[in-house]
């Protein structure tokens, strides 16, 4: 995730997807991870950075 951060390009979004196993939500949520489907996404989980 560190990577990531001081990879992205200033002023953007960027948008991190993951296929978590079943039942293994919990642990990506330590990570700032959220679970879908929510209100405006589809299944799986997912981040969003903004830099």
């Amino acid at each position: 995730m560190d990577y990531i951060y001081n990879n992205s390009l200033s002023d953007t979004k960027t948008t991190i997807g993951l296929m978590a196993a079943k039942g293994k939500e919990e642990f990506y949520k330590k990570f700032g991870f959220i679970e879908r489907p929510n209100d405006h996404q589809g299944p799986g989980m997912i981040q969003i950075i903004s830099k």
